[in-house]
């Protein structure tokens, strides 16, 4: 299990790819991917079975530009989640 708390004050962070593997039923937000911690993150990658994504969770890392996920079970994913 992986939180990141918000009590942060200031992280000098270069972490630029990150890659959760194997994962099951996480709710993907900001205490996962803290911004202070994943400022310049330019490359995601999520391999498993994801809950939810937290809404607007990608507009504040103005470095990303690639994104990748595969979920194990996508009809489970857009059951969960719904369509916005």
């Amino acid at each position: 299990y992986i939180n990141f708390d918000s009590k942060f004050i200031e992280i000098n962070s270069t972490i630029s790819k990150v890659s959760i593997d194997n994962c099951y039923n996480i709710n993907l937000n900001e205490n996962i991917l803290n911004i202070q911690v994943f400022e310049k993150l330019k490359e995601l990658r999520i391999e498993g079975q994801l809950r939810s994504i937290q809404t607007d969770l990608f507009k504040s890392f103005k470095y990303i530009a690639y994104i990748a996920i595969s979920c194990y079970d996508l009809k489970y994913f857009f059951h969960q989640v719904g369509m916005e």
